[in-house]
């Protein structure tokens, strides 16, 4: 919280005004989080068990990754008949066919959340790390189209 509401930027601010802010933080933070706050997390309520209930859905494995996946991202692309999936785990972007198996694997710089077709290419927007963090890691990136693939525009 301390960095979400600019308290790292006013610890180092010498102007009287951050000085107050500074006092007014710590009194709110002693005198009420750290008082109010438990010794231990509290436990969460029960929840219901994932049922795959999707009538109009037919639940598939692919069986295109021979390791774990982490999909930040997956888009259809209708036209050519495939789907894009960013990993975050191999930090690639792979590329499936109509019926789910991979055609290629591209390597990106960072987690892939999003492509968007251009006249020039694909802009994929990275977000660096997964879970999110303060890291500024962040890309976006212009890729070329293949006839199979999609690769990082030079």
């Amino acid at each position: 919280m301390r960095l979400k509401m600019g308290v790292a930027a006013l610890e180092d601010n010498p102007s009287p005004d951050a000085r107050a802010l500074m006092e007014q933080w710590n009194a709110i933070w002693n005198d009420y989080y750290f008082v109010a706050a438990p010794d231990k997390a509290p436990p969460q309520d029960a929840r219901a068990p994932i049922v795959p209930d999707l009538i109009c859905f037919k639940v598939e494995d692919p069986y295109y990754a021979p390791t774990n996946g982490y999909a930040t991202m997956i888009q259809i692309d209708s036209q050519a008949h495939q789907v894009y999936v960013g990993n975050a785990i191999t930090k690639s972007l792979d590329v499936l066919d109509s019926r789910g198996r991979l055609l290629t694997s591209s390597a990106v710089d960072s987690t892939l959340t999003h492509l968007l077709k251009v006249p020039e290419g694909w802009i994929g927007t990275q977000i660096g790390i997964v879970p999110p963090n303060d890291l500024p890691l962040g890309l976006v990136t212009l890729y070329d189209r293949t006839e199979k693939s999609l690769r990082k525009a030079l």
